[in-house]
């Protein structure tokens, strides 16, 4: 028997925690324990039965690598992110779009219900629909009718479906808030970038005009219908303390979810908002000024092991934009040369590792005792700029196991979410 390489230890001097990022367990360990850990006298079942360790000839990155690719193919879920435009009401600097005028048409809506109707009838069990843009509520008659489409679609082949949103939150009314419950929108994404004076200096309509005071008002309104908000606080070196302050707002509130995200530098950028951006090497001090409030994280969700499939390299996972062009991630959504088809000519290219995606021979990602946890994030991210940004908890853990088992009470400042995925 052998130690796995996915421990993560911490300890006090008394007692030990050992947490292992590929199976999820956490174990608490007393003085002797510890020694015998570090002895490698593993005779008793404990050790085994907990995940700690392993078979000597058993290679866990092999595990994890074909544990991957079986993903890769997984007909259990897909994920479907729609554009019904990529025109937006905001002039934000720090986009990474390239902004176009046009609606999704009638005929680009059924070819697209169409293809939702194939992947279920070829097996998929349940369809994640992200709603994006450009900004979405700009066309909500086509978010109403598709979503109830895709609603029908499901239910008659017994299959199911589960939608999110991704909106700048400003046109949000109570028409929307009606359609949103209705169709029991699981989540609405919407950012909010710190006060009102750091807010409206960089999330601006496009006539120049702030929108903070809207934002705010309809957050509460989605909140108030009982509706789940994710508030995403995009970060860089002109609002470090952003989200700070908007995690205070909605302190009231039970259904919000507040977490900051690293603005990155992106080709659409002037020069002067790509030196605002935080490098990859200064994250980790910049999280740790963030308050961070270890009570309220859930272990469960947050050590349960979970493929990190980047929906790009899942062979049925797939954007469609308004004009009818698929691609396999979002940030190539106004980039028609990176297309892998169009919905009325069909897919080309749906080899699914589309990135040429592989954490698993890199040394940085490949040593790393975190890689279980996110399986090398963003394929796109690597691809284009020859980087990998390390998620959140790799330098939260450590402090967060203090808190939650060694009793490290003094580290405690704040409120913490996991960073999601999707970038608005």
């Amino acid at each position: 028997m052998k130690k796995s390489r996915y421990n993560i230890t911490v300890d006090n001097g008394l007692e030990y925690v050992i947490a292992n990022t590929m199976t999820g367990a956490i174990v608490k360990l007393s003085s002797n324990e510890w020694q015998d850990y570090l002895a490698g006298n593993f005779t008793d079942d404990f050790w085994r039965e907990n995940g700690l360790v392993v078979d000597d000839e058993l290679d866990e990155l092999d595990l994890l690598k074909r544990v991957y690719e079986a993903a890769h193919n997984n007909k259990h879920s897909a994920r479907i992110t729609i554009c019904p435009t990529l025109d937006c009401n905001f002039s934000c600097p720090y986009c990474y779009e390239r902004r176009e005028k046009g609606r999704m048409s009638e005929i680009i809506q059924e070819g697209v219900l169409k293809k939702v109707r194939q992947l279920y009838e070829m097996g998929i069990e349940k369809i994640y629909i992200t709603w994006y843009g450009g900004e979405p509520p700009l066309f909500k008659n086509i978010i109403s009718y598709m979503s109830k489409s895709i609603i029908k679609i499901a239910e008659d082949n017994g299959r199911q479906c589960q939608f999110a949103i991704i909106t700048n939150g400003y046109l949000i009314d109570k028409d929307i808030v009606n359609l949103f419950r209705e169709i029991k929108m699981k989540s609405i994404q919407i950012t909010l970038d710190g006060n009102k004076e750091m807010h409206d200096k960089r999330r601006k309509r496009i006539d120049g005009a702030p929108t903070f005071d809207v934002i705010v008002n309809n957050i509460k309104m989605l909140l108030e219908a009982g509706l789940h908000v994710n508030i995403r606080v995009n970060v860089d070196s002109d609002n470090i303390d952003g989200y700070n302050i908007v995690r205070q707002y909605f302190e009231q509130y039970t259904n919000v979810n507040c977490y900051p995200a690293f603005v990155t530098e992106e080709k659409t950028q002037n020069v002067i908002q790509r030196a605002k951006c935080i490098k990859n090497s200064m994250r980790s001090s910049i999280l740790k000024k963030f308050e961070i409030d270890y009570r309220n994280i859930d272990m469960e969700k947050v050590m349960t092991p979970e493929v990190g499939m980047c929906m790009a390299n899942h062979k049925h996972s797939y954007v469609f934009s308004y004009n009818g062009n698929i691609y396999k991630c979002i940030n190539d959504v106004s980039i028609p040369q990176n297309a892998v088809g169009n919905i009325m000519t069909g897919v080309v290219h749906d080899e699914g590792n589309y990135y040429n995606y592989d954490a698993f021979n890199e040394e940085g990602c490949s040593m790393c005792s975190y890689l279980p946890m996110c399986y090398g994030r963003c394929a796109w991210e690597y691809k284009e700029k020859g980087e990998r940004s390390c998620p959140d908890i790799k330098y939260l853990l450590k402090d967060i196991l203090r808190y939650k088992y060694l009793g490290k009470e003094e580290i405690y400042n704040g409120n913490y979410s996991e960073t999601a995925e999707i970038r608005q």
